[in-house]
């Protein structure tokens, strides 16, 4: 029970020694299983050498007996007291009856010989000797021998056949090949002199088990008996699975179960003939099955001696982590913890994990609290450093670990993500300004000590230590913020802008160059987003301190908007635009608003002379122009504002020569109404305009096409005159110009809802 219960509460050391275990179980198994296979291969391939061996000699045999039939066949055809037999036409009984009896006890006298049988062609008889069954002349023999001697088939010469079950038969006569009537001589052998052999080869092998047929070209079988250990059924079947292959020899597995069969076979080419083996496997499985017991009880002993080995190895595999389990925890919370944790690893990796997050946990804590420090002490170093004295400056660099030096020259750069990026979210922002403060750092720490702090108004601010102050170093310090720039821009999709300040030469000053730093950087009005801003690329502009524009480009500017003269217009604000940009920042957006004033006078002068005023809503610009993150895109506002005016402006132009062009039209549809062949076609003439353009612009104009209105004019002058009731209906029809009576009452009943003559009628009751 100790023992049990010492197992069970180790885990991990169940899972090592099952691990161990498994593992040699399969190892022996599958080796056991392959030399069981190969034992196997081994005694079926040794049998088949075996059965080779056998065939082979039962082969010679064959090839000896035939060499034997066709010199006793041979010798026949020559002897003298055969020739006649087969040559004479009305021989002499008592000589026939004498030269029978000679070839009789020659069959006699020869043990595998069962007859001679002589065919007289000239006769058409068969004379017979040997076996006393070829008396009888209804013997099937002969009439197998008539109809293989029939002409039909080729009989084949001085080669072994099949004529009957128990006999192989030669033939020999003159020429090749046979022609009917010819005369023969047939020697027929006896099959069980052959199987005789056989079975004596067999006792000499030691293979008595072995069944042996032949087949012949025709596919039939020949047995040593008919009470063979095979049945006929089960040799056709063989025979049929018989691979069709020219080889000499070869073997394959017949049947299943306890009734499968090994069979060899072997070719007999000069006869056409197969020599069929046939051996039961449960003879050959017997020994296969006694090797199967040996290899079972030495597998079975091998796997205790492995099991044994496998929980002394397991024993020792798990010792360390038994001696890791102890340090860690007294045995029975082992227990208690394993019941809901697993296994002694994952209670050990437990442990481990959480006295490491509680370690990780302290050192975050701890860094934490000093990074903290860190930034409140930079942060109150670069905005307010003219209340700290220069002792207390080194001791907080000191202290904190800060990465610049105690003395020397000093350098501060403004980094803020551009206004294009304000989609961001507050939470990522910050996370955002973290990673550009640590790629930052990264970077420019290779060449410089410097610090980076996040400012509360949403920027950084870098805090860099150089040697010297001058063009090159400032080229350096911008080749490396551009590198920042290149590498969040990849990994954040987001760009931003900085600005260096001149050198501090004592850090006292700090805030001072840290608040021009920030002025600075608003030049990026100038320069766009993405842009890195140092001193000397501002230094014209920090001189000038003039609030105005060229009285010049004033005046060019309020004409180009007056005159609609677009190319003109785009000139002189680049030209205006261009001047603001070398201004001091602070009379920058003044001088914008006034050019946005220039503008709104150049309208209000254009409205004073005009019919119809001019309404562009200007009421949104001063907010466009103040979110304008650049001077490019305050140029696009004012544009944009340029573009709407003129499109009105040539809108009202055009719509004003289009009003004349109607009203010609309409004025001589109004005169020349009365001409049948007024049309479209001849007011374009008159007017010299496309007739498609007239029709387009006055339906445009009046809803209606030209031929509608031509219509329109007619009735109206054709109501005019049935009211004054001087003029018959055909007259009307006349005068107002209609060529076609049925077209005219169509558009009057469409128009009035009734016929012109019922118009008088109701207009006159009307009157009276």
């Amino acid at each position: 029970m100790r023992f049990l219960n010492f197992y069970r509460s180790k885990k991990y050391l169940q899972r090592i020694i099952l691990s161990v275990t498994s593992l040699i179980i399969i190892l022996v198994s599958i080796f056991s299983y392959i030399v069981f296979q190969y034992a196997q291969n081994i005694i079926i391939g040794i049998q088949n050498e075996s059965n080779t061996k056998v065939l082979s000699q039962i082969q010679y045999n064959i090839d000896y007996m035939n060499e034997v039939v066709r010199n006793i066949a041979t010798s026949l055809y020559f002897d003298n007291d055969v020739i006649p037999l087969m040559t004479a036409s009305k021989p002499d009984q008592v000589d026939l009856l004498t030269r029978r009896m000679k070839i009789d006890k020659f069959a006699d006298y020869t043990p595998f010989i069962d007859s001679i049988i002589v065919y007289n062609g000239q006769m058409d008889k068969f004379i017979w000797g040997g076996n006393a069954e070829l008396q009888n002349s209804a013997d099937i023999r002969y009439a197998k021998l008539k109809e293989l001697l029939n002409g039909q088939h080729e009989v084949p010469k001085m080669r072994l056949f099949s004529l009957k079950e128990d006999v192989f038969s030669i033939v020999n006569y003159d020429a090749f090949p046979y022609k009917k009537g010819k005369s023969a001589l047939f020697i027929n052998v006896k099959t069980q002199w052959l199987f005789e052999n056989i079975q004596i080869i067999n006792r000499l092998a030691g293979q008595l088990n072995e069944n042996i047929f032949i087949v012949d070209e025709l596919g039939h079988s020949i047995t040593p008996h008919k009470d063979a250990a095979i049945s006929a059924p089960e040799i056709q079947q063989i025979i049929t699975q018989l691979p069709a292959t020219e080889g000499e020899s070869g073997y394959y597995r017949f049947g299943s179960g306890s009734k499968e069969k090994m069979i060899s076979y072997m070719n007999i080419h000069e006869n056409g003939w197969k020599i069929i083996s046939v051996v039961p496997l449960e003879m050959l499985m017997g020994k296969v099955e006694r090797l199967k017991t040996l290899l079972i009880l030495v597998t079975s002993g091998f796997l205790f001696i492995s099991i044994l080995f496998a929980l002394w190895i397991s024993h020792r595999l798990y010792r360390p982590v038994g001696n890791l389990l102890n340090h860690v925890k007294p045995l029975r919370a082992v227990d208690q913890e394993q019941g809901q944790k697993g296994d002694e690893l994952a209670y050990i990796s437990s442990e481990y994990h959480r006295a490491l997050a509680q370690v990780s946990k302290a050192e975050k804590d701890q860094i934490s609290m000093h990074n903290i420090a860190r930034q409140f002490y930079l942060r109150k170093l670069i905005h307010d450093s003219q209340t700290i004295s220069d002792i207390q400056i080194q001791e907080y660099i000191r202290e904190n670990e800060l990465n610049i030096g105690l003395t020397g020259a000093y350098l501060l750069c403004i980094i803020k993500i551009d206004k294009s990026q304000t989609f961001i979210p507050i939470r990522e922002k910050k996370l955002v300004y973290f990673a550009i403060s640590n790629i930052a750092q990264e970077i420019v720490a290779r060449k410089y000590r410097c610090e980076t702090v996040e400012m509360k108004q949403d920027h950084l601010a870098m805090l860099i230590s150089i040697e010297y102050a001058g063009d090159e170093m400032y080229r350096e310090l911008i080749a490396e913020l551009q590198h920042v720039q290149e590498v969040v821009l990849r990994m954040y999709h987001v760009t931003f802008s900085a600005a260096f300040s001149e050198a501090v030469d004592n850090l006292e000053k700090l805030s001072h160059y840290y608040n021009e730093a920030l002025h600075d950087f608003q030049y990026k009005y100038i320069f766009g987003p993405g842009a890195v801003i140092v001193p000397g690329m501002i230094s014209v502009n920090q001189r000038n301190h003039e609030a105005n524009l060229p009285v010049e480009l004033e005046k060019k500017l309020i004409e180009s908007i007056k005159l609609n003269q677009s190319e003109l217009f785009g000139k002189t604000l680049d030209r205006t635009f261009k001047h603001i940009s070398s201004l001091h920042y602070d009379y920058i957006e003044y001088m914008i608003m006034h050019v946005l004033l220039l503008m709104k006078v150049a309208i209000k002068e254009i409205n004073h002379n005009r019919i119809h005023p001019v309404s562009i809503d200007l009421s949104d610009t001063n907010r466009k122009i103040l979110e304008s993150e650049t001077m490019e895109e305050s140029k696009l506002v004012f544009q944009a504002i340029y573009e709407e005016l003129s499109d009105r402006l040539n809108h009202q132009e055009a719509d004003g020569r289009n009003e004349v062009l109607m009203d010609a039209i309409k004025e001589i549809i109004e005169t020349k109404y009365t001409d049948v062949n007024l049309s479209l076609q001849e007011i374009a003439d008159a007017m010299r305009m496309s007739p498609t353009y007239i029709g387009k612009l006055f339906k445009k104009w009046h809803g209606q096409s030209v031929a509608e209105f031509i219509n329109e004019i007619r009735l109206r002058y054709a109501v005019q005159y049935l009211e004054e009731n001087k003029y018959n209906i055909n007259d009307i029809i006349d005068k107002v110009g209609f060529g076609n009576r049925s077209i005219f009452f169509r558009l009057f009943k469409n128009k009035f809802g009734t016929t012109p003559k019922e118009y008088r009628i109701s207009k006159s009751i009307m009157d009276n």
